[in-house]
């Protein structure tokens, strides 16, 4: 087991207490000292026919042999962020925002701690698109592979990365979870003064050669699943309409929910939650989003309204960031409720 605590502490008083709190206690096992061989990487796929659904789910994955504690696992963290780590990644830029096939696509790295990680793409495609969007997102991980990434771009990555890393430890209780999550992965508790400058020593040529020592786009598993049957001549339902919020937080553990959309006038007024847990969690931005299904036949203008953003960077134009509910009541009088989370559960 380990502690970690941080503030003003006595710490003689400290260890009396965590002494008479765990007096007489035993238990626990071990941690695994052998784990089995990770399966070889090769070319696979499969389809999963589900009906009436109006999403298809795209996943890939592969095997990079990365533990946290490699010295490729940042230059690789780095060039992963670039690609499809961020609303501002290659992947969303050429697959949603130029082309407008998805709402939602992201890569990560996870599994890296007791046993070496896996990369993973998960994307969610209509089903007459999703012959261009899989095109698309293979054209741009193929680009990714073969010419790399740019100075400029590891750059910018590294000023984001290193930023949000310092924020989110501006509080007692992230400084104890960073501390925590580095430990956990095999590392000093002083690996969190070490680990931005290890950031910004990363260059774009040990990304592009992580990428290429620990990446194989020939090689990844496939898995798709939805109305695949239908996917060559389905087009959306009729008056239906998608309403998503994407945004990006300092690590994994917040999560956002849209709770309410409402009408008024001529525009659609789509309010999101933020919310935070209390687990331990590496400082990785992450990309929080959420969807619904409304009608709407006139496809009105939304604006977002997002409650609870703690954070001072990573600001969307069409987002406007409240502090509590209380500061929408003026707006929302008049308002026709369109659509509510608690309604739409039950």
């Amino acid at each position: 087991m380990r502690l970690i605590f941080t503030g003003d502490i006595d710490f003689e008083q400290l260890v009396a207490a965590v002494e008479i709190a765990f007096e007489g206690w035993s238990g626990g096992v071990d941690s695994p000292s052998e784990l089995p061989e990770p399966l070889e990487n090769q070319a696979q796929a499969e389809r999963i026919y589900i009906a009436d659904k109006t999403s298809v789910s795209v996943s890939y994955g592969y095997q990079t042999g990365l533990r946290r504690t490699d010295p490729a696992y940042i230059p690789f963290m780095v060039g992963n962020y670039i690609l499809g780590g961020s609303f501002h990644s290659r992947l969303m830029t050429e697959v949603r925002k130029n082309r407008g096939l998805t709402y939602s696509i992201r890569t990560g790295h996870e599994g890296d701690i007791f046993s070496s990680g896996n990369w993973l793409l998960s994307a969610s495609f209509g089903p007459s698109q999703l012959q261009q969007g899989m095109d698309a997102t293979e054209a741009v991980i193929a680009d990714w592979y073969e010419n790399g990434v740019s100075e400029s771009e590891v750059a910018a990555a590294l000023e984001t990365l290193s930023g949000s890393y310092l924020v989110n430890l501006t509080t007692t209780a992230n400084v104890a979870g960073q501390v925590l999550s580095f430990m956990e992965r095999g590392f000093d508790a002083e690996y969190i003064d070490a680990y931005p400058k290890r950031l910004e020593q990363i260059t774009a040529e040990q990304v592009n050669a992580a990428i290429l020592a620990h990446f194989d786009p020939k090689k990844c598993t496939q898995a798709i699943a939805g109305s695949l049957e239908d996917a060559q001549n389905a087009s959306p339902p009729k008056d239906q309409r998608s309403i998503t919020v994407r945004l990006d937080s300092p690590n994994p553990n917040w999560s956002i929910r849209i709770q309410a959309i409402y009408q008024k006038d001529e525009q659609l007024i789509a309010v999101s939650q933020l919310t935070q847990n209390d687990s331990s969690a590496a400082a990785v931005i992450t990309t929080l989003s959420d969807s619904v299904q409304i009608t709407d036949s006139e496809n009105l203008p939304v604006e977002y309204y997002i409650i609870g953003k703690t954070w001072n960077w990573g600001e969307v134009p069409e987002h406007r960031y409240l502090a509590s509910t209380a500061e929408l009541e003026p707006l929302l009088k008049d308002a026709e409720l369109r659509f509510n989370r608690q309604l739409a559960k039950d």
